[in-house]
């Protein structure tokens, strides 16, 4: 899956101050916490993902750029490599 492709839908986020997008991204968090509880796989997915795509417009929103997502990255190879998360090399 190619999570480039949320960069295609900033557009969602259009118009909208970062304290605006940050309660889109609370309420999605709440939509995915109901289906959760009510466990249902498919709209836990569809919730998941349509966080991602909130959390991602906000980050846009206020600024992230490519050298914070390589930080990032850098950060979860440390991770791999310490075993902080457990084996993840298993």
């Amino acid at each position: 899956m190619d999570l480039n492709k949320l960069k295609n839908y900033t557009d969602f986020s259009k118009g909208a101050t970062s304290e605006q997008q940050f309660d889109k991204v609370l309420e999605e968090l709440h939509e995915y916490e109901e289906e959760v509880f009510a466990r249902n796989i498919n709209e836990i997915i569809a919730e998941g993902l349509d966080v991602m795509t909130a959390i991602y417009n906000h980050l846009v929103k206020i600024g992230m750029n490519e050298h914070d997502f390589e930080r990032h990255i850098k950060k979860l190879e440390r991770y791999r490599k310490s075993g902080k998360y457990g084996d993840l090399n298993a």
